[in-house]
């Protein structure tokens, strides 16, 4: 079987961006001053908002959209909320029902009942005689019928159903919280409103004289999310209702009054991948960081690479993520000096880099031991695009809100970006990064530089792109082969248009209306 080997992707994106073949490249170390940013939220920073229920009253299981919160969450809105774990709770319609809520907020506090959490069994703590049960329930999304039977341990049992109603309604409540918080962004609504409510739904018994010893629930009908938060009992019909001690809370609802707030977390950086120097929205974290996904993030400071993609590609992270320890390109900074600890004779160079609202073209000037200079051109792909990855990090954090996301996903991601070197015998002293007509909100970082020592042979084919004054391009490759064009890398399902055989060199006029093109060298 014959092999053949390709050259990475380079893409025209109004500008050219050189790349090269991928062969083996080793970490060369920059001096502290090169990095001019501090990008990176440490894993010892205030800590990041994470999911703090396990279900929500609009989604359930899923555990998205909104939910109830405590009592005292809410600073500035001291009485809004359910009460207060463990507190006596008395009906606003009907001051002769009490409910004991449950006894924490942190760990299961509700039974859920919905399609997919379909029944439930409460226990009493002790069996006590009842002539009716009142359940403090409400449902999410729309109202349930649950189906109950209950239990008098050797003396029988007896069934029934009763309907939770929609904890946005319009019936006398029994509690009205006036508010609900999103249990995935923290984001708070109805303040002011006179929801979201609970209810007392009362059930008679016709066995008065066995103890109950706890109730069997099921979903009868309904789409909606149910949740039970207290039972209590009247000893005859028309007495009060007393709180009922149980278990069997299956979930939790409810985001405690000692939950995180979204708050900021600048102090612990001075510029974001999302909006540079500006230091707002989304950017990485170490790994470690996000207590729920410890294998997210960013690996430790200092640590060894290998691209994921290219195993010849090897990078070593900055040293401190406390310190400056990215550098940053864009229209603000448009001048990023990279000197090299120990200059270096290279046949190649390597980027660790990505992009904020990318793809970024950069132009890179090279300056050699000899006092030669040469120019070159790369892209950093954005950190968000499907491009095969050196790292993917699986996560990323706002430090405008602590919120983190991409929680577990194929990104965020940084890339190997290759620039051929046209003097390999001086070595490279010093590299000046600066943008090609940047967006004002896109921001290319570089976290490391490899490169490839003179004299190693390449394994694939080497292509670049040369911007003539006629407006056509020329390309150049170290091999010759297939030519070959796409306008998108979309992994497999990339399209590949034929644009010819090209020996060492072949010129191709500049695509028209296309905000890019990739192009690539096949070669026996």
């Amino acid at each position: 079987m014959q092999t053949r080997y390709f050259s990475t992707p380079i893409l025209l994106s109004l500008l050219a961006a050189p790349s090269l073949a991928r062969a083996d490249f080793e970490p060369i170390p920059l001096t502290a001053d090169s990095f001019n940013q501090d990008v990176i939220v440490e894993k010892t920073a205030p800590p990041p908002l994470v999911p703090v229920t396990t279900a929500s009253m609009d989604q359930g299981l899923v555990n998205s959209g909104f939910s109830w919160f405590e009592r005292g969450y809410l600073a500035d809105w001291p009485v809004n909320g359910l009460p207060k774990a463990g507190s006596l709770l008395i009906s606003l319609h009907s001051a002769d029902h009490q409910y004991q809520m449950p006894p924490s907020y942190k760990t299961a506090n509700a039974v859920l009942i919905d399609t997919l959490c379909s029944n439930a069994t409460v226990t009493f703590a002790a069996p006590t005689n009842c002539a009716a049960l009142s359940f403090l329930t409400s449902s999410g999304l729309s109202a349930n019928v649950l189906q109950y039977t209950i239990r008098y341990g050797d003396r029988g049992s007896e069934t029934g159903t009763f309907t939770s109603p929609k904890w946005y309604g319009l019936d006398d409540p029994a509690w009205v919280a006036n508010g609900r918080v999103d249990v995935k962004t923290f984001s708070l609504a109805d303040l002011t409103v006179y929801n979201p409510r609970l209810y007392s739904v009362d059930v008679n018994l016709t066995n008065v004289l066995g103890p109950v010893t706890g109730v069997d629930l099921s979903l009868a009908s309904g789409k909606g999310h149910t949740a039970i938060f207290a039972i209590s009992g009247a000893l005859a019909i028309g007495h009060a209702f007393q709180p009922i001690p149980i278990n069997g809370f299956n979930e939790d609802l409810v985001v405690e009054a000692t939950a995180l707030q979204p708050g900021f977390l600048d102090t612990n950086t001075t510029a974001t991948m999302d909006n540079g120097a500006a230091n707002t929205r989304f950017t990485w974290f170490e790994k470690g960081y996000y207590a729920p996904a410890p294998e997210s993030g960013l690996p430790a400071p200092g640590s060894l690479i290998v691209s994921e993609s290219e195993p010849g590609h090897r990078f070593v992270l900055p040293a401190n993520y406390a310190d400056k320890n990215g550098i940053l390109v864009d229209a603000v900074y448009s001048n990023a000096v990279l000197t090299l600890l120990t200059p270096t004779a290279c046949s190649a160079l390597s980027f660790l880099t990505a992009s904020g609202h990318g793809p970024l073209t950069n132009q890179c000037v090279i300056r050699h031991a000899d006092g030669t200079f040469e120019t070159n051109r790369f892209v950093s792909p954005d950190w968000l695009a499907s491009e095969p990855a050196a790292l993917t990090t699986h996560g990323r954090v706002s430090v405008s809100t602590r919120l983190a996301d991409r929680i577990n996903t194929q990104g965020p991601r940084l890339y190997a970006v290759d620039v051929p070197l046209a003097n390999t015998n001086s070595p490279v002293m010093k590299i000046v990064l600066s943008p090609l007509r940047a967006g004002i909100d896109t921001h290319a970082l570089v976290f490391a530089l490899s490169g490839t020592l003179s004299g190693t042979a390449p394994t694939r084919p080497s292509l670049s792109i040369a911007v003539n004054a006629d407006g056509s391009i020329t390309l150049h490759s170290t091999q010759s082969g297939a030519l070959q064009s796409c306008v998108a890398l979309l992994g497999a399902a990339t399209v590949w248009k034929d644009e010819g055989t090209i020996q060492q060199s072949l010129t191709l006029p500049i695509p028209s209306g296309e905000p890019a093109r990739f192009y690539r060298v096949l070669s026996p």
